[in-house]
């Protein structure tokens, strides 16, 4: 966006106003290209004869605070 601007216009801090506008803009940040990669292809576990041969464990967050917790722990056994 701010290329865009900079084509046309120019005054004192611009780059600040474009960055501030473009994080209060409910639609733009609704509508914008998300500059990440795909997922891979999921595929299932084989099945194991007894519990805890096999765990993994994922954090994911941080996030907003929710009664002081900010993570979410997943256990796979």
């Amino acid at each position: 966006m701010l290329e865009l601007i900079k084509r046309n216009y120019w005054w004192l801090e611009i780059k600040g106003d474009i960055k501030k506008y473009v994080q209060e803009c409910t639609k733009y940040q609704q509508n914008k290209v998300q500059h990440i990669k795909k997922a891979g292809e999921l595929y299932s576990l084989e099945i194991l004869e007894e519990p805890w041969q096999e765990i993994s464990i994922d954090i994911i967050g941080p996030f907003l605070k929710s009664n002081n917790k900010d993570a979410i722990v997943v256990i796979v056994d």
